[in-house]
């Protein structure tokens, strides 16, 4: 692996972890968490827990990821799931919404991901 390739999946880890974080937080609060977030290919692939289902393991497939200009926003869109009814859930409620992110370090990671994947 050379020293760019390690630079570019260190932002990349680093945003994720807060993406996950973040949405778990505001989104999920009370609900459940997202317990695994991966961008591959294009993707951004979730593994979600929800309370009362914890032993059903969701997942969910983002396959539009849009990071606003300034890094102030990030929108997902087009979802697919191994459960349909979190598919439509995701598609209704979260999909084509710009999700508004906090200012600091996740914001500065997010427009590092921007640049490094062209999201």
């Amino acid at each position: 692996m050379g020293f760019l390739s390690a630079v570019r999946d260190t932002a990349v880890s680093g945003v994720l972890q807060r993406l996950r974080s973040f949405l778990s937080e505001n989104y999920l609060a009370g609900i459940g968490t997202i317990t695994d977030l991966r961008y591959e290919s294009g993707r951004l692939s979730m593994r979600i827990s929800l309370l009362g289902l914890e032993d059903r393991e969701i997942e969910a497939v983002c396959s539009r990821v849009s990071i606003a200009p300034d890094g102030s926003s990030i929108t997902l869109s087009d979802f697919t799931s191994n459960m349909p009814f979190m598919a439509t859930i995701l598609n209704r409620y979260l999909a084509s919404a710009p999700l508004t992110l906090p200012e600091g370090n996740v914001r500065t990671f997010a427009l590092t991901a921007k640049k490094v994947l062209g999201v």
